[in-house]
């Protein structure tokens, strides 16, 4: 399965895009900034960059650029977000793997989880790694793969809780997004958007929830609002100097 692309088509190089792992791989939500959304289910990473080509800003929510070995709170990026964050929505910027554990993802499919769980734990340590971490290691693989500096010039990362953040006037959400209450404050601020309202509506009766929750629609959204805050050169950089990776990859979060 590839990009699936629906809704009409606008003018291509005045689109962003946001982009937000799902049941079914990757949901990416496009904006042109103006009033016109539309939406593409993935089923890897390929698939995103071929269905996003020409957007001018794709902004996705995973690790790009990791740490060669294990560091005590991750990348300084994301010790960063912790801290404008504040509890408890810092809990939701986690440390990645380590590069090295990219290695392990060739056996993710195939052998036990918990076995190779341990093995990830091993090669994590002093510092461990979350069960959430370990989860996200084979869509960091697909990421890693394709990822050099030169796309990294119009693929960005982002986090949806720090978009949300700065799309509050630097207030942390209230509530988990997995809450009612937490869907609420989200989908409220994503309303001030022009457009977004209708076809927010038009997602919730037409797809199945097996193929995306809520909330990766919520997310995607907020990151294309961020990509087009990049392409605005109206967004912030953490950190502001950020260093790179064995890859040449920045080690950054956008918003």
């Amino acid at each position: 399965m590839g990009g699936r692309l629906y809704g009409r088509g606008h003018e291509a190089m005045s689109w962003v895009a946001g982009v937000d792992g799902c049941a079914a791989g990757w949901f990416v939500a496009f904006w042109d900034g103006k009033g016109h959304w539309k939406q593409a289910l993935c089923q890897d990473f390929n698939a995103v960059l071929a269905c996003t080509q020409e957007c001018a800003i794709v902004g996705i929510d995973i690790p790009i650029g990791l740490l060669d070995a294990p560091r005590k709170g991750g990348r300084t990026c994301d010790r960063i977000a912790r801290r404008l964050l504040g509890g408890p929505r810092n809990r939701s910027v986690f440390s990645p793997p380590c590069r090295r554990l990219l290695a392990l993802c060739q056996a993710y499919e195939h052998e036990p989880k918990q076995e190779l769980f341990r093995r990830a734990q091993r090669l994590q340590q002093p510092v461990g790694l979350t069960r959430q971490a370990f989860a996200l290691l084979p869509r960091l693989c697909e990421v890693d793969r394709e990822m050099d500096a030169r796309l990294q010039r119009r693929v960005r990362e982002v986090h949806p809780e720090l978009c949300f953040f700065a799309m509050n006037d630097g207030r942390s959400m209230r509530h988990s997004k997995h809450s009612n209450e937490g869907r609420a404050e989200r989908i409220a601020l994503l309303e001030r958007l022009a457009g977004w309202h209708a076809w927010y509506e038009t997602l919730c009766t037409r797809f199945a929830r097996t193929q995306f929750a809520i909330h990766d629609m919520l997310d995607a959204s907020a990151a294309a609002w961020s990509a087009w805050r990049i392409h605005a050169g109206q967004a912030v950089r953490i950190p502001a100097h950020p260093p790179r990776d064995a890859k040449g990859l920045r080690m950054e979060i956008w918003y």
